[in-house]
């Protein structure tokens, strides 16, 4: 069997491959800590809406965007693709307000609950004096 050559006949310029380019925008880009100062480490939200286009031989070639909610406290993550794809972008406008609802939901009861926390918390403390009298 001989030894493959190579041909130098092939001329490199006239089949040379497309230039491929990329664009990214970044419409959004938000990360917020989510614990108060000396409350706690490095617990975030990273919010991110963008979008690329690719250009192939300066020609508008795909347009895709890559957005995402990343929500962190200090052991646990949680990536969202946030999509603005024809057939998921409205399904991506649901998402976000139903996270809206839930934690607007949540804040409230939150709220009741430290209230009626801090009640049974004083009635523990006066019961307790009692007790031990």
């Amino acid at each position: 069997m001989s030894e493959p050559t190579l041909d130098h006949s092939l001329d490199l310029e006239s089949n040379k491959a497309p230039v491929y380019t990329t664009k990214r925008t970044d419409l959004f880009y938000c990360r917020e800590f989510l614990n108060l100062p000396n409350k706690g480490s490095s617990a975030h939200i990273i919010g991110k809406i963008g979008l690329e286009k690719e250009f192939k031989d300066n020609k508008l070639h795909r347009v895709y965007s890559n957005n995402t909610l990343q929500i962190s406290d200090c052991n646990n993550k949680i990536n969202l693709e946030i999509s603005t794809n024809k057939e998921y972008a409205e399904n991506s406008i649901y998402k976000l307000d139903k996270l809206i609802e839930v934690l607007t939901q949540m804040r409230a009861a939150l709220k009741k609950i430290i209230k009626e926390r801090e009640k049974l918390d004083k009635q523990l403390v006066k019961s307790n004096y009692e007790f031990s009298k």
